[in-house]
């Protein structure tokens, strides 16, 4: 079961590592982008969800699981707030997928054709992204 738990936003990593700490799995999914500044390039991490983490738990979320968490510097709530919702199995596992194990996801490399055609040349995970919507149909 996955849940989704709202953060104040620029708390969100804070919050994962305390609620990661007391033993709760928490996953925060991140991309890198190539950012151009002051004429160089570099590579710069971003939330994907930015006021978002998300719970990964076995069972159904006890009531003092519920307030420890609640209770944690940075956590507002969870989605459905006294009554947490639980994320659909296709959404649990797009997040898995944009999770990308901890490792935040790389840009991909596209190739325009004179045509004006886009071809995808490389992307951490394209081939997972396509297994994980195709096995889930």
């Amino acid at each position: 079961m996955m849940y989704v738990i709202r953060t104040k936003t620029g708390c969100e990593l804070s919050s994962s590592n305390a609620l990661q700490r007391i033993g709760y799995i928490i996953k925060t999914p991140e991309k890198l982008m190539n950012i151009h500044n002051k004429g160089t390039w570099r590579q710069q991490r971003y939330l994907i969800f930015t006021g978002y983490i998300f719970l990964e738990m076995d069972s159904e979320l006890k009531s003092q699981d519920y307030y420890k968490i609640k209770n944690t510097d940075g956590v507002i709530n969870f989605i459905g707030g006294g009554n947490p919702q639980t994320v659909s199995e296709i959404e649990k596992q797009y997040i898995n997928w944009l999770w990308n194990e901890g490792r935040p996801i790389e840009p991909s490399k596209i190739y325009v054709t004179p045509e004006g055609q886009k071809l995808i040349m490389s992307g951490e995970g394209i081939e997972a992204f396509r297994k994980a919507i195709y096995q889930s149909w």
